[in-house]
């Protein structure tokens, strides 16, 4: 009896920790996705095409730890985080349309923040491509 209902209270809690979990964090744990998909994975990022490309070669690079933005990721990190941009960048520019990058971390919903997971953009620029920045 207890071990019956130990195992549909475990249940829901743990299906309530996976709804719960951010989309990020689903994929680092390779419960979403395929790792096969990766651009790029170091020890602590990854990524991945962006589904809303802003550009053709859209790329996030996605902390596989959990950090709401970039004032919570460590500064330890800043060596692989830059790796992985540059690995990520240094793909792209296989495509000899592109001739340039943006870098873009949007931090909090204010600034365009979706997903509360600390991730940076990197977008391929290729000449007349139309995107505009302030």
């Amino acid at each position: 009896m207890y071990l019956v209902l130990f195992d549909k209270i475990y249940k829901q809690v743990a299906l309530f920790v996976f709804m719960e979990e951010c989309i990020f964090c689903r994929i680092a744990k390779g419960l979403v996705g395929n790792k096969e998909d990766f651009i790029y994975e170091n020890d602590n990022f990854f990524s991945v095409f962006d589904i809303k490309q802003e550009a053709k070669g859209h790329a996030l690079v996605i902390s596989k730890k959990h950090f709401d933005n970039t004032l919570e990721l460590p500064v330890s990190l800043g060596t692989e985080l830059l790796d992985a941009i540059k690995n990520v960048v240094s793909k792209s520019f296989k495509d000899k349309s592109v001739e340039g990058f943006n870098v873009i971390g949007n931090n909090f919903p204010v600034a365009g923040q979706v997903i509360n997971h600390f991730h940076v953009h990197i977008l391929p620029r290729r000449r007349d491509d139309g995107i505009k920045f302030v």
